[in-house]
């Protein structure tokens, strides 16, 4: 008989320490929105496209909050701050460059890449970093470069 109430407990605690947990993490969520927002407010996007995702992404970590169980307050505080980071990161997209493809015959050092497109050989560093290249000398004949 002991067995069977034990039993029984276990699975109400178990019950119980589920949703706690639950609540727990959803807590540890919205506590990580503040920082997380105030990061992307200062951070300096290098192109459009990064600070598009940069905005869905900060929105689907809301929308995921509120789509929990929250309570009024904390889902208009919620709310607000999201609403305040995507009117800001949408005006600070304005003033970013687009990213182009560009598709060259043959690998060519990064310096005459930099030239060519933008007049500007120290850009070469810049088209290395987005790209991910090895060594300076070699671009790949397809890469990524900012629209000037």
């Amino acid at each position: 008989m002991s067995n069977v109430i034990i039993s029984a407990g276990s699975a109400v605690g178990a019950t119980l320490d589920a949703n706690n947990m639950a609540i727990l993490a959803t807590l540890a969520r919205i506590t990580a929105l503040q920082p997380y927002a105030a990061g992307l407010l200062r951070q300096n996007f290098a192109s459009r496209e990064e600070a598009i995702t940069a905005r869905a992404n900060f929105v689907t970590r809301c929308d995921v909050l509120l789509n929990g169980f929250v309570p009024i307050d904390v889902a208009i505080a919620v709310v607000n701050l999201r609403n305040a980071v995507v009117k800001y990161l949408s005006t600070a997209i304005l003033d970013l460059a687009p990213v182009q493809t560009v598709t060259t015959q043959i690998s060519l050092p990064a310096v005459v890449v930099a030239w060519t497109l933008y007049q500007d050989p120290t850009r070469d560093r810049e088209l290395v970093a987005r790209n991910g290249v090895k060594h300076p000398s070699f671009m790949p004949e397809t890469f990524e470069a900012l629209v000037s």
